[in-house]
């Protein structure tokens, strides 16, 4: 009797083991990262690639085309708080007799590369004027960085804008244009200024912060957007407030 019943015991114990080495493998965990220690900014460099950190623990993040779209704005700097929300509420560098309406707040997949580029698209009636836009706090006028191709037809535009610890550089992108003037980098314009026409597609704008010590004028066209040159802002930060 003793014996069938020790049997028996080990008999179900050979069950669960079976039964356990059949479960999938616990997502790892990631330890020793708090809020002090830099958590926010460095937990996802913890976890393999395709997860992402859920109360500890490294969930698998499905890869979708949303997935990707969020990914590009990760490095943006958002709007600050005190700005609003509602893009209606700002000058926006096409001519308001076109009837311009922000209607993409999400990283826009631009050209056939696929890229994806944080700014925002502005629909308008076509041949409306597109121009340099002001930017809160701009000093002096526009210098023409690019004018050519980049997103579509486009211009870079670079412009000084006062901070309260200096001056702060920053360069503006408008994309989709119809067609561009022949503008040579270093051109000063004024805010206001022609660029371009409203083409078939709706206009791209984009914003980015130059890092320190970069010279636009000395950087390569192709590397004029990539992070080590400049980050991208939300463009709400800096467009102008209607009156």
């Amino acid at each position: 009797m003793k014996r069938a019943l020790v049997l028996s015991v080990l008999v179900a114990a050979t069950a669960g083991l079976s039964a356990l080495s059949r479960r999938p493998p616990r997502a790892p965990v990631f330890r020793g990262l708090t809020a002090a220690s830099g958590a926010d900014t460095r937990r996802a460099s913890v976890c393999p690639p395709g997860t992402l950190p859920d109360q500890g623990v490294c969930i698998p993040v499905p890869r979708s085309r949303d997935t990707a779209r969020a990914g590009a704005s990760e490095t943006a700097i958002p709007r600050r708080p005190d700005r609003p929300a509602d893009y209606s509420r700002y000058v926006l560098p096409v001519a308001t007799t076109g009837s311009p309406k922000v209607i993409a707040l999400d990283p826009t997949s631009v050209g056939d590369s696929g890229a994806l580029r944080p700014g925002i698209s502005i629909s308008a009636v076509a041949a409306t004027p597109v121009v340099a836009p002001r930017l809160e706090g701009q000093e002096g006028p526009v210098q023409v960085v690019l004018a050519g191709p980049v997103v579509g037809a486009s211009t870079i535009t670079r412009h000084v804008v006062r901070a309260p610890d200096g001056d702060n550089d920053y360069l503006v992108i408008i994309g989709n244009l119809d067609a561009v003037p022949a503008l040579a980098p270093k051109t000063e314009v004024q805010s206001g200024a022609p660029l371009g026409k409203v083409g078939s597609s709706p206009v791209y704008l984009e914003c980015r912060l130059l890092r320190a010590g970069v010279d636009p004028f000395a950087v390569p066209a192709e590397r004029l957007l990539e992070e080590s040159t400049a980050v991208a802002v939300d463009p709400r930060n800096l467009l102008e407030l209607r009156n």
